[in-house]
């Protein structure tokens, strides 16, 4: 049996590597409170799909809430996307952290005020339990900021472990804090014209 070789699919000026392993199901949370804020979750979106090896399959709307985690800092704008990839889970971590970089975040306090953050809340039907790598996330069904605009693009997604879906979780009693849309999935459209290796931030 001959071994078939990895489609490629031109997308604009760069080429994506399509192999058997890059399909969705691979869903992350956005977040900002530092700068532009709504302009830092739309350039790391599109770095995200500058990636040779992902592509951003949906994007949820826009959502601001109070900082939950710490008080005394400016509010959130949050929102979701689901990719394709057949990159690894830690791979996908990695990608993440870069971009994170890219655009100015330093971990220097936990849950302080960052420009950008980015988490993997759910990698296919994967469970990891690392000290550096959970998945799913563990805190996904206590957030409503990162539940409501994952129950936007996927509700009716079940969450690996926990037996319930993401429109479940969000019919629980909500912890009080107030999640607001200020923009539909319409806020955002990708215009990478880029290699992500080429990418300066």
């Amino acid at each position: 049996m001959s071994r078939s070789c990895p489609a490629r699919l031109i997308i604009g000026p760069r080429i994506l590597v399509k192999t058997a392993a890059d399909r969705g199901g691979i869903f992350l949370s956005l977040g900002s409170n530092l700068g532009d804020r709504e302009g830092s979750l739309r350039r790391a979106i599109e770095l995200l799909d500058a990636h040779p090896r992902i592509r951003v399959l949906k994007v949820s709307g826009l959502y601001e809430t109070a900082p939950r985690d710490r008080a005394g800092q400016p509010d959130f704008l949050n929102c979701a996307v689901e990719i394709s990839s057949g990159l690894q889970p830690r791979e996908v971590l990695g990608v993440c952290a870069e971009i994170e970089g890219r655009l100015g975040r330093k971990r220097e306090e936990r849950f302080g005020p960052r420009p950008i953050d980015l988490d993997i809340l759910l990698y296919r039907e994967e469970i990891i339990s690392d000290d550096d790598l959970a998945v799913p996330h563990p805190r996904l069904s206590e957030r409503r900021f990162v539940l409501e605009p994952l129950g936007e693009i996927a509700p009716d997604l079940m969450v690996p472990g926990a037996g319930t879906s993401v429109r479940d979780l969000l019919g629980r009693p909500a912890d009080g804090q107030i999640v607001k849309m200020i923009k539909t999935g319409a806020w955002h459209k990708i215009t990478a014209t880029t290699d992500f290796a080429d990418s300066t931030d």
